[in-house]
């Protein structure tokens, strides 16, 4: 939650992230759906949009990465444009 931050979130420190994952997140959604979050640094959008194509290849072996942007044409296009501008 940003309060009082000028729009930058607070960092949590080991201590709170253990205090999440053993008292405040109580389904085991909500602990997946942080843990990607904290994981990646993807927002939950990003996390609610992953198919199980992204996270498993054909062997289901898990993918050494995530491809979180392929569902958002927004932040697929900025980095492209991006990479394009290191050329």
């Amino acid at each position: 939650m940003k309060i009082d931050r000028h729009g930058r979130a607070k960092i949590l420190t080991q201590r709170e992230i253990q205090l999440l994952f053993s008292e405040g997140l109580s389904t085991t959604r909500d602990r997946c759906l942080f843990g990607i979050c904290l994981y990646t640094a993807c927002r939950i959008a990003e996390a609610c949009s992953l198919r199980r194509a992204d996270v498993y290849d054909s062997s289901r072996q898990v993918r050494p990465e995530l491809p979180l942007f392929c569902h958002f044409p927004a932040i697929r296009n900025k980095r492209i444009a991006k990479q394009n501008s290191r050329k």
